[in-house]
């Protein structure tokens, strides 16, 4: 959003808070909200029914946040209408940026039960990512690490025994399809056609960029600093599978990948219930598996990081604040982050998954999960801009063109580059 936005997300949230202080007027009542996905939702419904029996005094109530037209927007607007919760998931650090920008959500630096979480779930390396300005506002609740998902099934099928890790085995993929006559695609991107879900972008554009740069920051502070060929490698491997007749599939085709339609597409572990539900036959390592994103020469070892956390709304009262607190203090131990893994396929955020015990069995029994959990120092989560909406629609709109008007990727990014000036300038 732009930062006029912001400023008048504060007048609007001052009103809010005087009228209605926040969506909670009962100090022993706790409204929550869960990401709107149903494994997280029962999670966190579980957790406060086992609270709540034991904590009489309390009462955690459980939501699931709106999601249309995004679940950001429904937060937004909960903030606006003086309806907030005491505190929610699925908040990432861009968005967590924007919300500090607007001053909507607590600064936690000082808490001291929040200090004593970070402790209790290991948590010290991981916080420090979550930095904004100097301050904490986040509790990190997982740290999903975007691969690309690949049929192996289907390459074996036209002659391929690896995995691609580089460009040019990418687009072979596309030639092995058309020399065959099928309809059928390399990889799954129709969010491509949607530049104003600017979330998208990191599953194409910055995922890419990530392991084109090695990980290199894209905005620091207010200052676009990119690596320029990184940008345009990205964006390259976009346009040139956009230019091949089973390139890229760019019409929404709802498991696409995982029916055959394409042979490949970018995510992260939350893909794995939905195929274990609606595609048992498919086994992993046999029909599908995932690797780090291409790069130019197949050497990434870096890639973006879908990373959500937990914050605290402005409006709610010291009694909420410390009981939820105790909440997740009761919530996010090492079992129960075990058993969030299990119901939920999503990567806790905690520094010591690859020694601790607790986790070590789970990982053997599910190799698969393990290749997600083994990237996550090598994922890198979003920017921390409160802008960071404005700045991925930008890069949205401009691949749009690139891929429908055959712009040239070099044109592309300096045509993002000189909207990103005047956006961040702003």
């Amino acid at each position: 959003m732009k930062k006029i936005f912001s400023t008048m997300m504060v007048v609007v949230i001052l009103g809010a808070l005087l009228t209605a202080c926040g969506g909670n007027t009962s100090s022993d009542t706790i409204t929550f909200w869960t990401a709107p996905n149903n494994q997280q939702l029962a999670f966190w419904t579980k957790m406060a029914e086992s609270y709540n029996a034991t904590n009489p005094t309390l009462k955690i109530e459980v939501q699931q946040m709106p999601e249309s037209p995004s679940s950001e927007a429904g937060i937004q607007n909960a903030i606006a209408s003086g309806e907030a919760p005491v505190a929610s998931e699925n908040i990432q650090r861009g968005f967590a940026a924007q919300l500090a920008d607007s001053e909507a959500i607590l600064d936690l630096s000082n808490n001291a039960q929040f200090k004593a979480l970070v402790e209790q779930r290991n948590m010290s390396d991981v916080i420090k990512g979550w930095e904004i300005d100097g301050k904490q506002y986040v509790v990190p609740l997982f740290s999903n690490p975007v691969l690309n998902m690949w049929r192996v099934d289907m390459l074996k099928e036209l002659g391929i025994n690896e995995m691609p890790t580089t460009y040019d085995e990418v687009y072979a993929i596309a030639d092995k399809i058309a020399a065959s006559g099928q309809d059928k695609f390399a990889l799954y991107d129709y969010k491509i056609s949607r530049p104003a879900d600017w979330w998208e972008r990191w599953f194409d554009f910055m995922n890419y960029y990530e392991a084109a740069s090695e990980g290199k920051a894209f905005i620091e502070g207010n200052t676009l600093v990119a690596d320029d060929a990184a940008a345009i490698d990205a964006l390259t491997l976009i346009a040139t599978l956009g230019q091949k007749s089973n390139g890229l599939l760019t019409v929404e085709t709802p498991d696409a990948a995982e029916s055959g339609v394409t042979a490949g597409f970018a995510t992260g572990p939350w893909a794995l219930p939905n195929i274990k539900e609606k595609f048992p036959d498919l086994k992993a390592g046999v029909n599908y598996d995932f690797t780090m994103p291409p790069t130019k020469d197949g050497a990434g070892q870096y890639t973006f990081a879908d990373t959500k956390g937990i914050v605290f709304y402005q409006g709610a009262s010291d009694e909420q604040i410390s009981g939820m607190m105790d909440f997740l203090a009761f919530t996010l131990t090492e079992q129960n982050d075990l058993d969030f893994l299990k119901m939920t396929d999503l990567i806790p955020a905690r520094d010591d998954l690859s020694t601790n015990a607790t986790f070590q069995s789970y990982f053997d029994e599910n190799p698969i999960n393990k290749k997600f959990a083994e990237q996550v120092p090598n994922a890198i989560p979003a920017m921390s801009n409160p802008n960071m909406a404005t700045i991925q629609e930008v890069i949205g709109t401009h691949m749009q063109k690139m891929v429908t008007e055959n712009i040239s990727p070099a044109d592309t990014w300096n045509a993002i580059k000189a909207e990103l000036a005047t956006t961040l300038a702003e």
